[in-house]
């Protein structure tokens, strides 16, 4: 069809229509759908519309952000300090969601080593709460209970599926959620009471982002959020909350290979919780540091911990404790025996374990997935060629059930934990089992072993 007959039957002049073809001109939403009908494409104009509509609207979007991270260098020490009062607190938590927005590149490519989390830890006893006065918010946008309620809810969602995905999975929409939905809602006119629970739940989400991060590898990004919501949670004088966030330093000092420093944190961590009123964080942190123990690799000190944990968990109602500690349940607390058995190397006690694997029932499929892989790694040789109770079949058998749970689990530490398994197997591929394994494996999951 020539450009003079579409131009009649569309009422467009044919100078209008070879411009659009030439795409000298953008053509219209209406443009497109009469062009759509006369042509009788089917909605395949319009769709191309739409989609190159949404590729402007993107392509803006990374032109601003470009411009924007070429106008402002990255201060390298933001998220990294500790504000002297309240509303400089949350000036500094806004600077830093604002910055990871942005440029989180930058933010992990500076990172500095772990020591800032000590800091951090250090400056918690010396930093009263806020007062009432400091907490009270005094902007012009009126912030009530209902605010805080939504903001609460929403924590507890993206919790759920942080603990069900992994960190990758929910990191950008977390974060952006920090950077625009909080800083309206915190530099608002609220009570003190209202403070508080603000202050908490922007410390919840702050540290949500930090696990989120130490949970797919970013452990500069991490920190600098961890650091943010501990002092927010002190601004708050929320203890518990404190003590979680300790916890969770520890856990990515551990994973770091930096035992001392996890044990530190995890011996303060143990403190706060002490003043905190909740029974399962206090479980928690004794967990944890039964784990920071076993990464130093004094087995007595990470036994006597874990022991510790299991008499505080007995006295423990969950459904009295705070929706954030709620998952600490026995098989978390399973979950860390583990976790610990892996780390001092008591191999024989976690091949005892596989007999009670079970689905992932509760949502909790990233530990799931996690504890799986470290039982199905003790019927493995070790990396210096120890062979105690190998057992290929068993752990191929194991880590091929698990398959399914992998699916949806985009936790770098789980995958970093199922390749390194996998690195170990390719010593038996000429075994049917391993072989099998890897079809399987290769077929829902991919065949590469990079996490």
């Amino acid at each position: 069809m020539s450009q003079e007959r579409l131009g009649t039957l569309t009422h467009h002049s044919a100078a209008l229509i070879g411009r659009i073809e030439k795409a000298e001109r953008r053509a219209s939403l209406a443009t497109a759908q009469i062009l759509d009908e006369t042509l009788v494409a089917d909605g395949a104009l319009v769709r191309l519309w739409h989609a190159a509509q949404a590729w402007r609207i993107e392509e803006r979007a990374r032109i601003r952000r470009e411009r924007r991270t070429e106008t402002a260098p990255v201060d390298p020490n933001v998220g990294l300090t500790w504000p002297a009062t309240t509303a400089e607190t949350i000036a500094a938590a806004i600077e830093l969601w604002a910055t990871d927005r942005r440029a989180p590149e930058a933010l992990e490519a500076g990172a500095p080593s772990l020591g800032q989390l000590l800091d951090a830890m250090d400056r918690w006893p010396a930093t009263p709460p806020g007062s009432d006065a400091d907490v009270a918010g005094t902007g012009r946008r009126r912030i009530g209970e209902t605010d805080a309620a939504a903001l609460r809810k929403l924590n507890d969602a993206f919790q759920r599926l942080e603990e069900k995905h992994g960190g990758n999975f929910g990191l950008s929409a977390t974060t952006q959620i920090l950077a625009e939905t909080l800083p309206p809602i915190l530099t608002g006119e609220y009570t003190a009471a209202t403070g508080r629970i603000l202050l908490t739940e922007a410390a919840r989400f702050t540290d949500l982002a930090g696990f989120m991060c130490f949970d797919s590898g970013r452990f500069g990004r991490a920190q600098r959020f961890y650091v943010q919501s501990l002092r927010m949670a002190r601004a708050a004088g929320n203890s518990a909350l404190g003590a979680h966030i300790l916890t969770n330093m520890a856990m990515m000092a551990t994973y770091g290979g930096d035992g001392p420093r996890a044990v530190s944190l995890s011996r303060m961590a143990v403190e706060v919780a002490r003043g905190g009123g909740s029974r399962a964080e206090l479980a928690r942190c004794h967990a944890v540091l039964a784990r920071s123990y076993a990464a130093t690799g004094d087995a007595r000190a990470c036994q006597e911990a874990m022991a510790e944990a299991e008499r505080v968990f007995d006295g423990v109602d969950l459904d009295r404790e705070t929706p954030w500690i709620r998952f600490f349940t026995e098989r978390q607390l399973e979950a860390e025996r583990v976790y610990a058995r892996f780390a001092i190397d008591q191999r024989p006690a976690l091949r005892e374990a596989a007999g009670a694997i079970g689905a992932p029932t509760d949502g909790m499929d990233r530990r799931h997935a996690y504890t799986t892989t470290l039982i199905a790694t003790a019927f493995l040789p070790t990396d210096d060629g120890r062979d105690r109770g190998t057992d290929v079949e068993t752990a191929c058998a194991i880590l091929t059930d698990l398959i399914p749970v992998l699916r949806g689990v985009t936790s770098a530490r789980v995958l970093n934990a199922v390749n390194a398994a996998r690195a170990t197997l390719t010593r038996y591929n000429h075994l049917g089992v391993v072989r099998d394994f890897e079809e399987r494996f290769a077929g829902v999951i991919g065949s590469s072993t990079a996490a």
